[in-house]
């Protein structure tokens, strides 16, 4: 699914020798790499054109997969906050999406047990519905608003 792109204002500011960019749902400035480039996007396009809830975001928090520390990229959270809608796996703009990348996503979510995943590098998306029970994919042609997850 390729989605168009348009181009959200970042603030970004340089600090000594590195620059960096403002996170709109953390708050604060981060490295501005490659990925956190794409990442940024995605928050700007779930929350003005997706109006996905802010608040229900959360941004590159710790898990714990098989004993092994991980860290998402991106999860929407239900109102509740205590069951993940959505995991986002975030690439940089020229990296590919293939079955690794896909299956990292997969991954996270045997302890995540989200609804859906998306995998993205802005370019590229891939959005999949999990079927709760037999943990099959159904891929998607687009992104589902809120109100629709």
């Amino acid at each position: 699914m390729i989605l168009p792109q348009p181009a959200y204002p970042l603030r970004i500011k340089h600090n000594n020798s590195k620059v960096q960019v403002f996170d709109i749902v953390r708050k604060k400035y981060v490295a501005f790499t490659p990925e956190e480039w794409v990442r940024q996007h995605v928050l700007h396009y779930f929350i003005i054109e997706k109006k996905y809830p802010k608040g229900l975001l959360a941004v590159e928090k710790t898990i714990f997969v098989n004993n092994q520390r991980r860290r998402f990229d991106v999860v929407l959270f239900s109102k509740r906050e205590t069951q993940p809608l959505l995991i986002v796996e975030c690439k940089a703009y020229h990296a590919v999406i293939d079955q690794r990348v896909l299956n990292q996503a997969g991954w996270y979510n045997t302890e995540l047990n989200a609804r859906y995943l998306a995998v993205t590098n802005w370019r590229q998306w891939v959005v999949a519905k999990v079927d709760k029970p037999s943990g099959a994919f159904t891929f998607l042609d687009a992104l589902p608003d809120y109100r629709k997850l």
